[in-house]
């Protein structure tokens, strides 16, 4: 598994309604990782990324149109989404990032029970 980021956009014109509340990591009822960076960690309202973890793009393109449609922005609207590059992500947001995979591995591999991850402490505004 390998994981998959994607920049979602606000309407044209509109920021991104998600990108007020506060980025979070969780584990999916099919047991792979989902992990949302808003502004508390990109310092910008116009976007949030998405990062999936999935076997392929196919896979991830799959994920990305559920948590649009049914998940994590299923209350906003969405204009564009596109494809970024993880390693970017990475470097850009090392704390969060770090903090985030911390968090999958705990709840994956000791079986912690997190209910609400939440990255704001981890921010590099």
């Amino acid at each position: 598994m390998k994981f998959y980021t994607y920049a979602v956009f606000g309407e044209k014109g509109h920021r991104q309604r998600e990108s007020f509340s506060p980025s979070c990591a969780f584990i999916d009822w099919g047991g792979t990782a989902t992990v949302v960076l808003n502004a508390d960690v990109t310092g910008s309202n116009l976007y949030s990324l998405l990062i999936l973890e999935a076997g392929d793009w196919q896979e991830a393109d799959e994920r990305a149109i559920a948590q649009i449609m049914d998940g994590v922005f299923e209350n906003s609207v969405v204009g564009d989404v596109f494809p970024h590059h993880t390693p970017s992500v990475m470097r850009l947001c090392p704390e969060a990032w770090a903090k985030a995979m911390g968090f999958i591995w705990k709840k994956r591999f000791y079986g912690i029970e997190i209910p609400n991850f939440d990255l704001k402490e981890a921010a590099l505004v």
